[in-house]
C-alpha cells in the first residue's frame, strides 16, 4: 500500500475532507498499488467520482419549430452538483447562437434528456454541447473528455 494525503484523495473522488490533524503532518489514507490489492478493494466496493458526459444529441423539426434533445449521464457513482449545459447551435441560413440551462444534480448512473427549442427549420444544423463548462463538479481531466459532444444534421 502507498500512503497519500487524504485531501488529494478526496479531491480525486469529489469528496470533502475534514481532519483535525495539523497541516504539517497531514491525514493519510492507504491506496492499493498492485493488482491483488486493487481486486480486494473491488470486492468491498469502490467509489467512482462524478463523471458527467454528453451521451446523445438528436433533433426533431415540426414546421417552423426545431427541437434539440441533449442527453447527459453521470457515469460516476457520486451525485453531481447543479451545473450548466451549454449549447452552440449553427443552423444553415441563420445566425449561430448559444443556449445555456442549469441542470439539477444527477445521481450516479442516472441520465436525463434536456430540450432546447428555437424558431426556424434548418436544412443543416451543427450543434456543440458541453456539460459543466466551469467544472463545478471538480472532475479530473481524464473524465472531462466526455463532457462535450458535437453533431451535424443534414
Amino acid at each position: 500500500m502507498r500512503r497519500i494525503l487524504a485531501s488529494a484523495c478526496a479531491a480525486v473522488l469529489g469528496l470533502s475532507c475534514v481532519s483535525s490533524a495539523s497541516a504539517q503532518t497531514g491525514f493519510v489514507v492507504d491506496i492499493p498499488v498492485n493488482r491483488a490489492q486493487l481486486n480486494a478493494g473491488r470486492k468491498l466496493g469502490t467509489i467512482k467520482p462524478t463523471d458527467l458526459a454528453v451521451t446523445d444529441i438528436t433533433v426533431q423539426q415540426q414546421g417552423a419549430l426545431t427541437a434539440v434533445f441533449v442527453t447527459v449521464q453521470n457515469k460516476g457513482s457520486v451525485p453531481s452538483r447543479n451545473c450548466s449545459l451549454q449549447l452552440d447551435i449553427a443552423p444553415s441560413g441563420q445566425a449561430a447562437f448559444g443556449e445555456s440551462m442549469t441542470i439539477p444534480s444527477l445521481s450516479g448512473g442516472q441520465n436525463r434528456t434536456f430540450t432546447f427549442a428555437f424558431q426556424g427549420p434548418a436544412r443543416r444544423l451543427a450543434i456543440d454541447a458541453l456539460v459543466d463548462p466551469q467544472n463545478v463538479n471538480g472532475e479530473i481531466s481524464a473524465n472531462r473528455s466526455n463532457n462535450a459532444l458535437s453533431r451535424s444534421f443534414p
